[in-house]
C-alpha cells in the first residue's frame, strides 16, 4: 500500500493486451504501469465510476473492453479512452438480472463469447442486442452462485458453482459431465477454481483439491494437509495455477502456497539395510555390472 495499491485483499489479477496489470481488491481496482498505480473507485452519483469498491472479477474481451465485475453490479471499461461505465446508472439495464448483482466470475471464450457468473445464475452476453441472457444448459444448471468459469485444451466450457459442483458441456453447450462430492468425484461441492495441468482438470474446492481424468472418468482427490507428509498446505482451496516450467500452484484459505512439480520427487533416498554398513555412510564411486551387481566403494567400509 505504501507503493500506491489500494488495498491488500488481491481478489483477481489480469493483464490486458497493452501491457498494464490490473489488481481487482475489496477497496478498488488497480492498473499498474511498472511505475505507479491508477486506482478506480465508486463515487456517490458519479456515472463514469465503478458501480462498488469490491471487485470481484476481471474479464477482457477483443472489443477494447475491460469487464469489470463487483459485488454490486457489472461495469464496461473502454481501454482505449480510459472511461468506465457503470451498467447500474445506465437505464437501459434497470431491468437487466444483472442489475444491482453480485457477479462472481467472468470469462471470455474461444468463440469470443462474454460469460458472467453471479450469485443468480450463470449468463451469456448478447453484443448485438446489447443485453444478458439466462443460460441454464437446458435446465440442468441451477440458479447457483456461479464461482468460476474456465475451458479445457478441446474447448469444453467448464463452470464451477457454489453448492453443485463442477459442470462440464461442449463448446455447442451440451452437458457432458457433472462431478459432485455426491457421486465422490470431489472433495467438495463448492468449486472455487478450475485449471488444466498435465491432461488433468485441477478443481479446487472448499475441501481440498481434485484431479479429474476427463479420458476414464476417475478422480483423485486430496483433503489431507499435512504440510510435513507432502500435503497441501490447507485444505481449503482458492486458486490455481500452472507457470512455464509446468508447476502447478495452489493458493489455500489460511496456509499459503502450495506447489508441486514432476521433478520434486527426481531423486530417491537409499539407505543400507545392514547395522553395521549404516556407520559408514560415504561412498566414494559406484559402477555397474550387466548381471545386475552394482559396486559400491564406500569409505572406511571397504567394497560393497
Amino acid at each position: 500500500m505504501e507503493e500506491g495499491l489500494s488495498q491488500l485483499s488481491v481478489l483477481k489479477i489480469h493483464q490486458d493486451k497493452s501491457g498494464f496489470m490490473w489488481f481487482a481488491t475489496r477497496n478498488g481496482l488497480n492498473r499498474y504501469d511498472g511505475n505507479s498505480f491508477v486506482v478506480y473507485k465508486h463515487s456517490n452519483g458519479d456515472s463514469l465510476s465503478l458501480s462498488s469498491n469490491h471487485v470481484t472479477a476481471l474479464a477482457e474481451d477483443d472489443r477494447g473492453n475491460l469487464w469489470v465485475g463487483t459485488m454490486n453490479g457489472l461495469n464496461r471499461m473502454d481501454l482505449r479512452v480510459d472511461r468506465v461505465y457503470s451498467l447500474n446508472d445506465m437505464a437501459a439495464y434497470k431491468q437487466s438480472p444483472l442489475y444491482h448483482t453480485w457477479i462472481s466470475s467472468l470469462y471470455v471464450d474461444r468463440q469470443k463469447r462474454f460469460w458472467v457468473g453471479t450469485n443468480k445464475g450463470l449468463y451469456l452476453y448478447d453484443y448485438e442486442n446489447d443485453s444478458f441472457i439466462l443460460n441454464d444448459l437446458e435446465g440442468e444448471l441451477p440458479r447457483d452462485q456461479i464461482m468460476v468459469i474456465n475451458e479445457d485444451h478441446d474447448g469444453n466450457l467448464l463452470v464451477g458453482t457454489l453448492q453443485n459442483g463442477l459442470y462440464i458441456c461442449d463448446s455447442k453447450l451440451n452437458l457432458l459431465s457433472h462431478y459432485t462430492a455426491w457421486n465422490g468425484r470431489l472433495g467438495n461441492n463448492s468449486v472455487r477454481t478450475i485449471n488444466t495441468y498435465n491432461g488433468q482438470l485441477v478443481v479446487g474446492t472448499f475441501n481440498g483439491l481434485s484431479l479429474l481424468n476427463l479420458v476414464d472418468g476417475s478422480c483423485t482427490t486430496y483433503t489431507n494437509f499435512d504440510e510435513q507428509k507432502g500435503g497441501l498446505s490447507h485444505f481449503s482451496v482458492f486458486s490455481a495455477f500452472v507457470d512455464n516450467a509446468n508447476t502447478l500452484w495452489i493458493g489455500t484459505y489460511a496456509g499459503g502456497v502450495s506447489y508441486s512439480n514432476p521433478l520434486n520427487s527426481r531423486f530417491t533416498f537409499y539407505d543400507l539395510q545392514g547395522g553395521s554398513d549404516k556407520l559408514f555412510g560415504i561412498f566414494a564411486t559406484m559402477a555397474y555390472q550387466p548381471d545386475h551387481t552394482l559396486w559400491i566403494a564406500s569409505e572406511g567400509r571397504g567394497l560393497l
